[in-house]
């Protein structure tokens, strides 16, 4: 499979690119616990066509654009979000446009949840510098073809190449063995949610 991959530097997303990328994201996340934590009860029922869920996969989208690399196949039919952690040049740009449309989506109160869930996950990795695979996704009826495989092998050889790992987390208990038939370890998990007992799950994949 021929991989393809965004990098600010080097290749520029473009309005369809965008727009395939985000569509099949925001399908493939719906129903995703950790995703759906992010956001207020009360537009979860409709969140797929809420303006914010756009907001906040467009963040994701751009963070890995400016911090990383963004990666397909040539038919945008696997997608993979990577950024870079740790010892990187900061895209300012990124920072302060993407900041001010979360701020704007979600308002304070938003911002505030949001940066609390952040703060939990971060203080349960086990590194400072390491490659994100913030998210993967694949559409349903081109799973089971190696697809995501993949792009976390591409993922990887990034990683290797800088020495450092590649980090993961999921919500979805089941998710946690399929990682592990990949190469990944299980190294934390914690609860983010205590009434609704969501867990999160960290995995890394390193050359050690």
């Amino acid at each position: 499979m021929a991989i393809k991959t965004y990098r600010e530097k080097s290749k520029n997303l473009r309005k369809t690119d965008i727009a395939k990328i985000l569509t099949l994201l925001k399908k493939s996340f719906i129903n995703d616990p950790h995703t759906r934590e992010f956001f207020h009860p009360k537009h979860l029922k409709d969140l797929e066509s809420n303006k914010k869920y756009d907001t906040f996969m467009l963040y994701n989208i751009h963070h890995a654009y400016s911090q990383g690399f963004v990666a397909t196949d040539n038919q945008t039919r696997s997608i993979g979000l990577f950024a870079h952690i740790g010892k990187t040049n900061l895209s300012w740009k990124f920072h302060i446009v993407s900041s001010i449309k979360m701020l704007k989506a979600f308002g304070v109160f938003g911002i505030v949840k949001i940066l609390k869930i952040q703060h939990q996950i971060e203080k349960s990795r086990d590194t400072k510098e390491f490659l994100h695979l913030i998210y993967l996704c694949t559409e349903e009826q081109s799973r089971g073809i190696g697809l995501a495989k993949q792009l976390i092998e591409y993922g990887y050889q990034e990683a290797k190449a800088k020495n450092i790992p590649l980090l993961l987390e999921t919500s979805k208990k089941k998710n946690v063995a399929i990682y592990k038939k990949l190469g990944f370890s299980l190294y934390k998990q914690c609860c983010i949610n205590k009434k609704t007992s969501l867990n999160i799950y960290f995995l890394k994949l390193t050359s050690v």
